[in-house]
C-alpha cells in the first residue's frame, strides 16, 4: 500500500497521480471536509505556516472540485471535524 500525503486540492493534480499509478493499484481518497476557520486556526500552530491567501485559494479550489468517484477513486471517505 502507498499513502500519498498531500492536499491534491486541484482535480488536475489528482488526475496526474491516478493516471501515472492506476496500473499498479486502486485509489481511495480521504477528503477532510473541515471548515476554513478550523484549517486556518491549525495552520497558525504549524512550524511551516501557509500564507492566508494561499490557504484560502487552496480551500476554494477543493471546495469547488472535491474528489469524486468519476476521477477513478475506488472509494472516498469524507472526514468531518468533531
Amino acid at each position: 500500500n502507498i499513502i500519498l500525503d498531500s492536499t491534491h486540492f486541484k482535480k488536475e493534480y489528482r488526475a496526474k497521480i491516478i493516471k501515472n499509478f492506476a496500473k499498479y493499484s486502486e485509489f481511495s481518497a480521504y477528503y477532510f471536509n473541515y471548515p476554513f476557520t478550523l484549517i486556518y486556526s491549525r495552520n497558525k500552530h504549524r512550524a511551516r505556516r501557509v500564507p492566508f491567501d494561499v490557504l484560502a485559494a487552496m480551500y476554494e479550489h477543493l471546495k469547488n472540485a472535491p474528489p469524486t468517484l468519476a476521477e477513478g477513486f475506488k472509494s472516498i471517505k469524507k472526514m468531518y471535524a468533531n
